[in-house]
C-alpha cells in the first residue's frame, strides 16, 4: 500500500535486503517496480548501508531504472540501522518504507518500531509479535496526507464516499473478528514481550544454540556453529523442532528475471535458524457475539 500511495511503479527501483521473506520483494513486483537486492550485515542480518549506497549509485549510473525507494526490514525482530537509513534516504531523495512485520513492539534508541521511518507496515499474522487468528496488519505514519491516500487505497480507492472511486485500490480492511482478538491481545502485549525476553534468556536454549542474540520481538536470532543440511531437525530433551533452510528471494520462482546478483553474505542462511519463543501469557481467546456485537476475552492456562 505505501508503494501504491507513493506512485511507485514500472521503471522504478526499490532497494530491498536480499535476506528476507519473499513477501518483501513480492510487494515491489506487484506494484510494477523492480526490486534491487542489497547485501546484509553479517552480525544483524539487516540491510548493509555500505552496499545500499553502492547499489543506489550503480543503479542510477546504469540509467535503466530510476531509484525511488528503500524497503528495509527488521529481520527476526531486530531493528535495522534506522538513523543511517533515514540519512541516506534524505540525502539521495528516496522514499523510506519500514517492513516491521517481525518487529512490532521493538525499540530503537528509545523510539518504538512504527515511528522509525516515514511509513511503516506490520503484520498481525498468528506467528508475529502481535498476532490475530487469521490475516491482518497495520500501517503507521505521521504524514496526514499520506494517511488519507492510504485509507483510500485500503477501501478500493474510495473518495469522499465508498462509491466514489478516485484511484486504484485494494480490499485491505481488517475483519471485525480479528480486530476483537487483537484488542484483547494488545492489552497484555507488554507482558508477552517481557515473557519472551525471559524465555530467550533460558540457559537450556542458549546452550543448545551456542549464541543467542535477543531482540525485543516475536523471534530471537540464533546462530549455529557450523552449516546444517536442509530439514535437519533440532533435537531437544522434549522432542524435535523441525528446521528448514530459507531460500533467498533471488533463487525462488518468479524472481529469476531480476538482474541483480545475489549478495555474498546471504550465505548466512546456511548457518542460521530462527525459533519461536513461547510466552504462555495468552493461551487462547474466546470469541463471543452477545447480541449484535462481536467481543473477545482471553483465557490463561492454570499452572496446576
Amino acid at each position: 500500500m505505501p508503494l501504491l500511495a507513493y506512485g511507485i511503479g514500472p521503471g522504478d527501483a526499490v532497494f530491498v535486503p536480499s535476506f528476507t521473506f519473499t513477501a518483501t520483494a513480492e510487494a515491489i513486483l506487484l506494484a510494477g517496480a523492480a526490486p534491487v537486492f542489497v547485501d546484509v550485515e553479517a552480525d544483524s542480518f539487516n540491510i548493509d548501508l555500505a552496499d545500499l549506497e553502492r547499489k543506489v549509485s550503480e543503479t542510477r549510473a546504469a540509467g535503466k531504472l530510476e531509484p525511488k525507494a528503500i524497503l528495509a526490514v527488521d529481520l527476526f525482530g531486530l531493528p535495522a540501522d534506522w538513523d543511517g537509513l533515514n540519512d541516506l534516504a534524505q540525502r539521495d531523495g528516496l522514499r523510506l518504507i519500514s517492513d516491521a512485520a517481525q518487529s512490532f513492539g521493538g525499540v530503537y534508541h528509545g523510539k518504538r518500531v512504527g515511528s522509525l521511518a516515514p511509513v511503516s507496515g506490520t503484520s498481525f499474522f498468528p506467528a508475529k509479535p502481535l498476532g490475530c487468528y487469521g490475516d491482518g496488519g497495520a500501517i503507521f505514519t505521521n504524514d496526514d496526507s499520506l494517511a488519507e491516500v492510504l485509507r483510500s487505497i485500503r477501501v478500493h480507492g474510495a473518495g469522499s464516499h465508498r462509491y466514489e472511486v478516485v484511484r486504484i485500490g485494494i480490499n485491505g480492511r481488517l475483519d471485525s473478528i480479528q480486530a476483537a482478538i487483537l484488542s484483547v491481545k494488545l492489552s497484555v502485549f507488554n507482558d508477552e514481550l517481557a515473557a519472551r525476553e525471559r524465555s530467550s534468556a533460558d540457559s537450556r536454549l542458549t546452550n543448545m544454540m551456542g549464541a543467542l542474540r535477543s531482540a525485543r520481538g516475536r523471534y530471537k536470532r540464533s546462530m549455529t556453529a557450523r552449516p546444517r543440511p536442509p530439514s535437519q531437525p533440532i533435537r531437544t530433551r522434549s522432542g524435535c523442532v523441525k528446521s528448514r533452510i530459507a531460500e533467498p528471494s533471488r533463487r525462488n520462482s518468479g524472481f529469476e528475471h531480476t538482474a541483480n546478483s545475489m549478495s555474498g553474505r546471504s550465505a548466512l542462511r546456511r548457518r542460521s535458524i530462527s525459533l519461536p519463543v513461547p510466552t504462555g501469557t495468552v493461551d487462547f481467546v474466546v470469541i463471543t457475539k452477545p447480541g449484535s456485537r462481536w467481543g473477545a476475552s482471553s483465557l490463561r492456562a492454570s499452572k496446576t
